[in-house]
Order: C-alpha cells, then sequence, then structure tokens
C-alpha cells in the first residue's frame, strides 16, 4: 500500500467517465485535494502512462463494471489489470451496484467480478447498509473495504422556485406531483408506479417521469393526461426544474445498493417514498426525510397513503432534507483510495446518526470516563479517556443468524474505531455462542420467532418497549443499523 502523503500527486485514472451524464465523479475527484492526481482513462491508456511513472506507482480506480463489459472481453481486461498491478499500481473497485443493469451482461459481469475480488486492493462502497447487503451477496473481504458516503450534489444543479417550475412544465394547476427520475430502467419499477399511480391518484395529480426509458419498460397504450413524459436525457437545468415542481420524489426499486436519485432528491431538498432496501436506507430517515416502506406491501397502497398526507407534509420532510448530507472531507475520500488501512469514518443517513458527546467538565475520573463499562474492561481498550465520556455506537443486527453477523463483525469495528466509539452489537439470536468468543459487548432483543409458541401478542409495541430501554441503558451517540427488524427511535 501507498504510504501518504506522498511527495508528488500519484497519478490516478478512472473508469468510465460518465461526468457528461453524472456529477458524481467530477464531485468524487474534486474532494481528492493534493496527493492524487485523477484524470479519466481507460485501463489500455493507464497502462501507457504506468510506463512512464517511476515504480508504476499509480492507481487505477474501476466504477461501473457494465462499461468493461460493453468495451471488450472481460479476461483481456482482467490480464491487464494483473500487469497493471504487477507494475506497482493499486486498483480501487468502487461497487455501486448488485445486480447490472442490463440481465444480458449479467455472466460476463459475474466473471468480472470473480477477478476483480482477487485483483483489487480497495473495494469502495457507500455506507454501511450497502456493506451488508453486498456481503450477502459476494465474498467481500473486509480487510480491503472501505466506506465513504456518496456526497450530496451542491453547485451542480440550479435551485429553482416551485411556482416558475410549475409554470414552465404545465403543471400550475397540479394538487399532488411526483417525480421518478433519471433513466427508467427495469429494476427501478416504472411501468408498475405508472399503473399504480393511474388507479389510485385524483385527477388534479401528477406523475413526471424525467429520463430516457429503456425499450418496455412503461406499459404500452395511450397516456393517461396524469403523466408527464420527459423520456429524453434529463440535463441538470430539467432535473433541477422536475424536482422543484414536485412535492415529493418515488423510487419504488426493486434493489438498491447506492441511490445517487436519493441523495440528489435530499440535495434538492424533495422527500423520498421508497422500500426499505440498502442504497436509500443509507440516505431517507422514514417519517423524518421521506418513507421507507416494507418493499412487500403493494405499491397501490403505499401512493395511496402517501398522496393522503398531503403537500405540507411532504414540503416538511423535504425541507428537513437540505443540507442533511454534508460533503466528505478530502481525508475521508483520499486516504481510502491510496489504501490505508482503515475505512473512512462515515455518516450514511438513516443508518449511523451521529451526535456529538455531551460537554464534560475534564478530567473525569477513570470510573466516569468508562461509562457505562469499568475502567478495566478490554473492549474499551485504546477508546476511553478522561477529557470526554465514552461513546456507544450501537450496531443493531436483530434478525441476522450468527452465519450472517461474523463477516460484519470486521467492518463495525473499524467504523467504531474511527469514530472513537465503542461499538455495542443488539442481536436477537436464540444462540450466542459464536457471539460469545467476539470480544465485543452485546446486548439482546426477544427473537419474535422463536417465542412464537407462546401465543399472540403484540410485539411490535413489546420490542418498542424493549428498544426504548435499550436506548435509555446505553445512551448510544450512533446508531448503526445492519439487521432486517429493529426500528429505533431517537
Amino acid at each position: 500500500m501507498f504510504e501518504p502523503p506522498p511527495a508528488r500527486p500519484v497519478p490516478l485514472c478512472w473508469f468510465p467517465d460518465y461526468r457528461d451524464t453524472n456529477p458524481y465523479q467530477t464531485l468524487l475527484y474534486e474532494g481528492l485535494g493534493p496527493t492524487l492526481a485523477p484524470e479519466p482513462a481507460p485501463l489500455a491508456e493507464a497502462l501507457d502512462r504506468q510506463a512512464k511513472v517511476a515504480g508504476g506507482r499509480m492507481i487505477f480506480h474501476l466504477h461501473w463494471e457494465h462499461a468493461v463489459v460493453a468495451a471488450g472481453p472481460v479476461e483481456r481486461f482482467l490480464d491487464d489489470l494483473e500487469r497493471f498491478r504487477g507494475r506497482g499500481g493499486r486498483v480501487v473497485w468502487t461497487l455501486h451496484n448488485l445486480e447490472p443493469r442490463d440481465p444480458r451482461m449479467a455472466g460476463a459481469v459475474a466473471d468480472l467480478r470473480r477477478g476483480l475480488l482477487r485483483l483489487a486492493d480497495v473495494i469502495h462502497l457507500h455506507s454501511l447498509p450497502a456493506v451488508a447487503a453486498a456481503r450477502a451477496a459476494l465474498p467481500l473481504p473486509p480487510e480491503r473495504l472501505r466506506i465513504v458516503p456518496h456526497a450530496g450534489y451542491e453547485g451542480a444543479y440550479p435551485v429553482l422556485q416551485r411556482s416558475a417550475a410549475r409554470a414552465a412544465l404545465g403543471l400550475a394547476g397540479a394538487r399532488m406531483v411526483l417525480l421518478l427520475p433519471g433513466r427508467l430502467a427495469a429494476y427501478k419499477r416504472p411501468a408498475a408506479l405508472v399503473e399504480a399511480f393511474c388507479r389510485v391518484a385524483a385527477p388534479e395529480d401528477r406523475l413526471i417521469l424525467a429520463g430516457q426509458a429503456l425499450p418496455g419498460v412503461l406499459p404500452p397504450g395511450a397516456p393517461d393526461p396524469r403523466l408527464l413524459l420527459l423520456p429524453d436525457f434529463a440535463t441538470p437545468e430539467r432535473l433541477a426544474e422536475c424536482h422543484a415542481a414536485a412535492d415529493l420524489v418515488v423510487l419504488p426499486y426493486v434493489q438498491s445498493l447506492t441511490s445517487g436519485s436519493a441523495v440528489l432528491a435530499q440535495t434538492l431538498g424533495r422527500g423520498v417514498l421508497g422500500p426499505d432496501l440498502p442504497g436509500l436506507r443509507d440516505v431517507v430517515e422514514t417519517g423524518r426525510t421521506g418513507w421507507l416502506h416494507d418493499p412487500a406491501r403493494p405499491l397501490d397502497e403505499v401512493l395511496t397513503a402517501a398522496l393522503a398526507e398531503g403537500p405540507q407534509v411532504w414540503a416538511d420532510r423535504g425541507a428537513r432534507c437540505r443540507g442533511a448530507r454534508p460533503p466528505p472531507r478530502r481525508r475521508h475520500v483520499a486516504r481510502p483510495l491510496h489504501g490505508a488501512p482503515r475505512p473512512s469514518a462515515a455518516r450514511p443517513r438513516g443508518a449511523a446518526r451521529l451526535m456529538p458527546a455531551p460537554p464534560a467538565e475534564p478530567p473525569l475520573d477513570p470510573d466516569a470516563a468508562a461509562w457505562p463499562f469499568t475502567a478495566d474492561s478490554p473492549v474499551i481498550a485504546g477508546v476511553a479517556r478522561q477529557d470526554r465520556p465514552l461513546a456507544i455506537m450501537i450496531v443493531d443486527l436483530t434478525g441476522l443468524d450468527w452465519p450472517e453477523i461474523e463477516p460484519l463483525l470486521p467492518v463495525a469495528r473499524e467504523v467504531a474505531r474511527e469514530q472513537q466509539m465503542v461499538p455495542v452489537l443488539v442481536v436477537d439470536l436464540v444462540d450466542f455462542r459464536g457471539l460469545r468468543g467476539a470480544g465485543l459487548a452485546y446486548d439482546t432483543l426477544p427473537n419474535a420467532a422463536a417465542n412464537a409458541p407462546l401465543g399472540a401478542g403484540d410485539w411490535p409495541a413489546y420490542l418498542a418497549r424493549r428498544r426504548a430501554v435499550l436506548l435509555s441503558k446505553w445512551q448510544p451517540a450512533a446508531i448503526v443499523h445492519l439487521g432486517t427488524r429493529a426500528e429505533w427511535e431517537r
């Protein structure tokens, strides 16, 4: 691994270059600072440049894998990547999606990922929920994972007035306006959204679909007059206009590891309605900045409830979005790309809600500094300090069995260490043997399935009370959601 900071900027080539259609890469590489010199280039060009760099000291950063598949044989790319590493280069792979957007590429993408799992020095994801989902599908080595959150899009899109935007789009008389932005691929379920909206929406409601539609993803037949279809590529100005006109953004995804559309909605002050998936859970805080529903709940029911809430409820949620996602500090971006030994300090919205520890009058005595642990507890070694109270990070693992929990522990440890917190695992396991040997503090919630034979009861209310007791007991500074069941109220 490189030892930052280098004497001169380390060249970094990234591929593919999608800056013309997505400001994500522009914002990412502008945040690197002076230790890296990024430029877009395919791997073949990176190899040519590497020949002119002392010791081959370069970084190749791969984003969306389908671009490699579209450009040529996967085997040739992996051979070139191995040659790049053999000359002294390092490889960073950002995992944006679990499934390829074009199902026809699934086999080639799977072959490519097998090679990347072997060759990538750093595997970058945007949040802990994304790590949990990705590790359930791929054998990601925890020692090579780095978490750098998806930055907001401040400055990349204009901020427009609602009334002017609605007038420009012919929506001045609309009541509730919903928006599905971006490229309309099948995983976004645009057809299901259109059909559900047409069944439940009022005559004065409108749905905007703003983005290029892939063949066959929209329902056939004459469009409903309540639909506004903008099928061409949406420029930043047009996307900003659509967001300004909308009351909320609807993202009815089948799967999502990272959602730039959700981040854009947050940046432009619009609440998000969507299923409770990792890429949305990272951004949306249910009840505060949007609403994440059970993915199995029928879309008709979800839309009916959201439309019934009315414009003011969604305006309040949108107002809470602004400023919710600060851009990562430069060291949080540059250090993982250099291959630093620890993950970046991530602050995924809805996953780890970090709050400053309460002020203390230093110095504290050892017992006060270590509360709620004893001063000699091994789980707080290297973290407890006498100038501040101990900060607790609850790591919610409820709904997971031990084989699912064990591979998540190294990531939870590193993120807690980076935040200078102590992780406390919350589980609903039946068998604790593996957990007892993990060397981490833990607490428990009852397992609903194991207790089912005792008879029906109001489990949601009971679990809510138990979670409230845990919050009072541990007084956490952060909660990280990696489980599937608990809904914590702060």
